[in-house]
């Protein structure tokens, strides 16, 4: 939490004030959990983030996540991404859709990702479907990389 905290305010000390905007995220997703040479485990994940835009197009976005398995296990952990967003519409009503590089720090692991996603905004609320990719298999052996599907609510201006 002192590293989210730290991190935004970093963000509002080199940003342009005409176009900063803070939201915040909440994600639900569900896929399988791979060890290589082991049955898969299915899970959900809970993801509650801050994204602060820079501008129209560019966003960094800091996110805690927990994730349930199936088997009891559960795993904590932080994500950052990198947003690059178009919107098509007006600043009340809109389509917005982005593509995302990201690293994920989970409980003992880390790994790079992409998602990418579509939604509808109306006024301060958005709500939208998603895809996202972990690359677990490059920075630890015995994890297949990971696909899940998700939904997003996104609110607020400040």
């Amino acid at each position: 939490m002192k590293t989210l905290c730290a991190l935004l305010i970093l963000m509002t000390l080199f940003s342009n004030q005409a176009f900063a905007l803070l939201t915040s995220r909440l994600s639900f997703s569900s896929g399988s959990m791979q060890k290589r040479d082991a049955p898969s485990n299915s899970f959900s994940e809970l993801d509650l983030g801050l994204r602060y835009r820079f501008d129209e197009t560019f966003s960094l976005q800091a996110s805690y996540l927990a994730r349930f398995v199936e088997n009891d296990e559960r795993y904590s952990g932080a994500q950052l991404i990198l947003p690059i967003s178009l919107e098509l519409g007006d600043s009340r009503y809109s389509l917005e859709s982005y593509l995302a590089p990201g690293y994920r720090f989970i409980s003992g692991y880390q790994a790079p990702l992409v998602e990418g996603g579509i939604g509808i905004k109306l006024n301060i609320f958005r709500i939208g479907v998603g895809y996202r990719s972990i690359f677990n298999g490059l920075v630890k052996n015995g994890l297949e990389d990971e696909s899940q599907l998700f939904i997003f609510t996104t609110l607020g201006v400040l």
